[in-house]
């Protein structure tokens, strides 16, 4: 070929080549004027600007910009992405919001990586981060210029910029970069079904976290509960989290926990107790009726220092009913769901305690509303009375072998159904009240009723006690009607007394709670009935929800047993 055609092909070539770089949309993330780069032309460097995975991995590196001449990728990337290579050949990639690692490879000038899915999610709806590491994955030019690193993407035309990361350009990470792809947001429930919360598990790049605690269902965090740093263990298999901030104010003691992660989930297996990590049983991080050890012993020491409860510590390492008590009385106090079970929240706060509630000025009575609190202790005769509840039925598995249990001991309970689970099985709403048992509300679907309007309230109210009364209000020859109301998770606020009242309801609360839905043990839930019980106590258990085989066989017990001492077992309602 003669020299001037060859020359002809080359001026072409440089042509094609600089109308292709000149014509080329950009998208270019919004950065500080300090981080801006010049872009990179499309052609790759010199081979002498090539570099090895050591140079690669000398730092971590800041996306700054991104050039696309085939439009594929033309919008706004607001995330701070970070690259960081390891000379072992494993990859990092970080974002505000979301992570992933991987491998990669280098051969001569070209770059092979791949990349797992994003983990973790905690991206906007609108976010991008799962196009970059599309768009990242696959083979590419890489090169220098100056400090910064450019990869151009052979596959799609794109060109990408990056620049050394810092921490005034970016947050930086602090934390093991072997473990940063656990950084993002978990949310998880506490690991007690009938828990109607859960948590909200923030960790961040830079070594930052928080916990916060959400109603189910709900995807506003009202307030951050508690804030601070976070490590991994040693093993690389979780991390520790160390709570330094409690609703915003510098905790009074440190607090610790340990999370392991399961299924990609963190799971709490143990938390701080006098600088000692103690550990929790299958993960729950929640104590109630029959837990012991050295936590308890800790729990009751909190509260016997908050002079307003007037708890005493008992000096042990028992979770009782004078604990269950005085953790329900805190909970008030802090403006929390009186549950009597300690979860997350509770235990936080009673490191760092807010001033109490005002005490709420107690409803004028109304008429026509049985008063809850004029139930005798005592038959006419002296004999002294409980009061048997059971909540969240019917239930076809459950529900049957208790009535059968009941009359063989004569006793005559108090069943707080779900309106839902009653539409479902009203033949076992008839059959327990021909039986003799009173049937009550608990709501249609077993949803918090704090914070309810009136017309919610009616929707969740009145409904289930149609479904009763369709059911079975034929044979409800006292009353013809349902006129006792229990409160999901015991949650009420200033207006659900005034609802109910309205509506002819009277709330019904308890006075003893073994907690049977955590399922500690027949053993346990009956010795906290055994050891609590007094004339005219009120007891909760549940026939439904879940399973109830050990309430069922722990009531084989306390029966008998209540009957040897002389109670008699009666229903709430009363003319």
């Amino acid at each position: 070929m003669k020299i001037d055609t060859i020359l002809f092909f080359v001026i072409i070539a440089l042509l094609l080549i600089s109308c292709q770089s000149a014509t080329s949309p950009t998208a270019d993330i919004p950065v500080d004027e300090e981080t801006t780069r010049q872009e990179p032309t499309q052609a790759a460097a010199p081979e002498a600007e090539i570099a090895d995975p050591a140079a690669l991995a000398a730092n971590s590196w800041q996306w700054i910009s991104f050039t696309n001449p085939v439009e594929q990728f033309d919008v706004e990337m607001p995330e701070n992405y970070i690259l960081s290579f390891s000379e072992d050949g494993t990859l990092d990639i970080l974002a505000d919001c979301n992570n992933a690692s991987g491998t990669y490879a280098t051969e001569g000038s070209s770059l092979t990586i791949e990349i797992g899915p994003m983990t973790m999610a905690a991206c906007p709806p609108d976010s991008r981060s799962d196009q970059f590491v599309q768009l990242l994955t696959g083979a590419a030019i890489y090169f220098f210029e100056g400090e910064d690193l450019y990869i151009d993407l052979m596959a799609d035309g794109g060109t990408m910029a990056f620049a050394p990361a810092s921490q005034e350009a970016t947050a930086n990470p602090t934390v093991d970069p072997a473990v940063l792809h656990l950084a993002g947001t978990y949310r998880f429930h506490p690991g007690v079904a009938e828990e109607n919360f859960d948590y909200i598990l923030i960790l961040n790049q830079d070594g930052t976290a928080e916990l916060d605690e959400v109603p189910l269902g709900s995807e506003n965090i009202s307030q951050q509960d508690a804030a601070g740093t976070w490590h991994p263990t040693d093993d690389g298999q979780g991390i520790i989290f160390d709570i330094q901030t409690i609703l915003g104010q510098a905790a009074q003691k440190e607090e610790f926990i340990h999370f392991t992660f399961v299924d990609n989930l963190p799971v709490v297996s143990e938390i701080s107790v006098n600088d000692q990590f103690v550990h929790l049983e299958d993960g729950v991080f929640t104590l109630g009726s029959g837990d012991t050890g050295p936590l308890v012993g800790e729990l009751n020491r909190r509260l016997a220092t908050l002079e307003y409860l007037g708890f005493i510590d008992p000096m042990d390492d028992t979770y009782g009913e004078e604990t269950r008590q005085a953790v329900m009385s805190f909970q008030a106090s802090q403006g929390l769901p009186a549950s009597g079970v300690l979860d997350a929240r509770t235990w936080v706060l009673l490191d760092n305690p807010q001033p109490p509630l005002p005490t709420p000025t107690p409803a004028e009575p109304i008429t026509g509303v049985p008063n809850i609190d004029d139930l005798p202790a005592e038959t006419e005769d002296g004999r002294p009375i409980v009061y048997l509840t059971f909540d969240d039925g019917p239930d076809p598995n459950n529900t049957p072998q208790l009535l059968d249990l009941l009359d063989q001991h004569q006793a005559q309970v108090t069943f707080f159904n779900v309106g839902n689970e009653v539409e479902t099985w009203p033949d076992l709403v008839r059959d327990s009240a021909t039986r003799g048992h009173y049937i009550a509300d608990h709501t249609w679907d077993h949803h918090s009723l704090e914070g309810m309007t009136s017309e919610q309230f009616i929707q969740e109210a009145d409904r289930t006690r149609d479904a009763i009364l369709a059911a079975a209000g034929d044979l409800f020859t006292l009353d013809r009607n349902v006129r006792y109301l229990r409160p999901p998770y015991g949650a009420t606020d200033a207006n659900t007394f005034q609802y109910a009242a309205q509506e002819g309801f009277a709330i019904v609360l308890w006075t003893i709670d073994p907690q049977d839905w955590r399922r500690p043990g027949a053993d346990v839930i009956a010795n906290h009935v055994l050891e609590h019980v007094y004339p005219g106590a009120i007891i909760l258990s549940h026939d439904g929800g879940g399973d109830r085989s050990q309430t069922i066989q722990a009531y084989r017990s306390i029966l008998p047993a209540l009957q040897e001492q002389g109670y008699v077992f009666r229903t709430i309602f009363f003319p």
